[in-house]
């Protein structure tokens, strides 16, 4: 196939298209995939347009504008319609323009909605976690009181306690453990996962 770029100030895009048919599809990948993924959709009956998203292949989109200005629905329209108009078909430029604007909106709903399930997540392991380290000091203490007891003196027992886990301190923050950061990511991964079957699956019926 074909890779054609068509600008608009510092935004390229690059496309290919292929084949000449009545029937046209358009295919947008996703976030780091590429065009290869629809190479399926290939027929001599059919044309198809391929397009490259921002920061794949040969799109190329600001990194100063990344934060400060990013990339607008209008924009998004705009580079559609010259993608169109260099392939000469006018007519699916407003059906598509409909098209981008629901899907953004669908993105940005989707994207908040899963990004306050993600905080959620966070507040609920950080509560745990807090509960459980309150549960432990309650434990370490009355273990330190319990051997200070045994030893005729409250200091000893403390010390028992305290030592070990001030060492115990010291190497955790030398040398992290990785199997812990893996658990929590994976748990936190599994559970955003989970949202988001169940989501697609409620869309999808």
């Amino acid at each position: 196939m074909e890779s054609k770029l068509i600008s608009k100030g510092k935004v390229q895009i690059e496309y290919y298209s292929n084949g000449s048919g009545e029937e046209t599809i358009i295919c947008l990948h996703g976030h780091g995939r590429t065009v290869d993924d629809f190479n399926f959709l290939n027929s001599k009956s059919t044309r198809l347009i391929l397009i490259v998203l921002p920061h794949h292949g040969k799109s190329i989109f600001p990194a100063d504008r990344i934060e400060k200005d990013p990339l607008t629905i209008e924009e998004f329209n705009q580079l559609f319609e010259l993608i169109l108009l260099n392939e000469s078909i006018k007519e699916l430029a407003r059906d598509l323009k409909d098209y981008i604007e629901l899907r953004f909106d669908w993105i940005a709903l989707n994207a908040s909605e899963v990004l306050s399930h993600l905080v959620s997540l966070v507040l609920q392991k950080v509560f745990a976690i807090l509960l459980l380290g309150i549960a432990l000091f309650f434990l370490m203490f009355a273990l330190a009181q319990y051997l200070g007891d045994l030893m005729g003196n409250p200091v000893y027992g403390y010390l028992c306690i305290g030592l070990p886990l001030l060492l115990f301190g010291i190497l955790f923050l030398s040398n992290t453990p990785r199997f812990i950061f893996s658990r929590i990511k994976a748990s936190l991964t599994d559970d955003l996962s989970n949202k988001l079957l169940v989501k697609k699956k409620d869309h999808d019926e």
